[in-house]
Parts: C-alpha cells; structure tokens; sequence
C-alpha cells in the first residue's frame, strides 16, 4: 500500500463510537461502528477540496491528512440509511451500505488501520533518527574543530611559555633588585654599614 494512502481516527460522539477513515486510492470515506453499521461515500477531489475548507488543491493532501489525524470531525446526524459527516461548517452525506460481508471488511479495515499505524511510526523513527544522525555529524565536526582548535592552541602556548617565563623572570629579577635596594637603603639609614 503506498505511503499515505489511508488515513483513519475514531470519533467519540457519546452516543457511540465511530471508526472514520479514507481510502485515497478509491477516493472513498468511509464511517463504521465496526459492528453493524458502515457508511460510504466516494468523493471526487473536488468534493475533498470543498469538505476539507475549500483548500488549494496543492494543500489538499496534507489538510486532509491533518483533518483525519487532529480529529476535526464530528458525525451529526445518524438514520438508518444515511450519516452527516461535519468538519467545521462543511458537510457530507454517506449512505448506508447493506453488505453480508461485514465480518470481512471489519477485519481488513483493522489491518489497513494497523498498517497505516506502523506506516506513520516507521516515519517518525526514521525522521527522528535522521535528526539523530545529523545532530552527530555535526557534533563529530564540531569534535573535529574543536581538537583542531586545541591543537592551534597546544602550538602557541608552547611559544608563550617561554615568553611567560622570560617576563616571570624579569619580574622577579625587579623584586629582587628592589628588595636589595631596600635592604641596602635599610641598612645604609640604620648606620650599620
């Protein structure tokens, strides 16, 4: 089944549960209580554009994605041949499908929803390790930099230590000198010399 190509939610109404979903590849939204009632309507991109909030057609996809997924949808009205679907402002009517084989389109829309489940799991681990796999390029570069960095680094404070002495050195050699001169200044004053 190609990426994208079932999109489902369920809608607590109070009332019951309803499983709602679409199928992209027969254009067919389809709302169930998975026990004794479906509900069916095929919709042609203009129907999706209009239900979905009059959206470009370039937006459609993911509206329709968001639509589904942040369960924006709401079932209004129920009889017994007919189901009001409601986004928003925006309507549609599914009709009742009388289907001997309930058992069987129950069971394979469980393992369309499963599938579609793991599908989006799948692209969330791979989007999240992609991420992963950046972020730790780009700490290996900024490892490589920085080792680099410290490298330069090591190169010139081997030149600075002698500089750093030889000015040590003469500091101390100032101390010296004028701790000498007043010793000498000391003993001079004293008259001991």
């Amino acid at each position: 089944m190609p990426q994208d190509s079932f999109h489902c939610c369920v809608i607590n109404d109070g009332a019951g549960r309803w499983f709602v979903y679409f199928d992209k590849p027969r254009s067919v939204m389809t709302v169930t209580d998975s026990m004794t009632s479906t509900y069916e309507k095929a919709m042609t991109t203009k129907d999706q554009i209009e239900f979905a909030g009059n959206v470009s057609e370039s937006l459609l996809e993911q509206s329709w994605q968001e639509m589904i997924l942040r369960r924006t949808l709401k079932v209004s009205e129920v009889t017994d041949d007919k189901l009001i679907l409601v986004h928003v402002v925006n309507r549609i009517e599914l009709n009742r499908v009388i289907n001997a084989d309930m058992q069987l389109r129950t069971v394979d829309l469980l393992e369309r929803a499963v599938n579609a489940y793991l599908s989006l799991l799948e692209r969330q681990i791979r989007n999240r390790t992609d991420v992963e796999q950046m972020a730790a390029r780009k700490t290996m570069r900024n490892q490589s930099s920085q080792r680099k960095s410290e490298r330069q680094l090591r190169s010139r404070i081997g030149d600075e230590p002698m500089a750093a002495r030889k000015t040590m050195r003469s500091q101390s050699d100032q101390k010296k000198a004028s701790n000498f001169v007043k010793i000498y200044w000391n003993l001079l004053y004293d008259g001991q010399v």
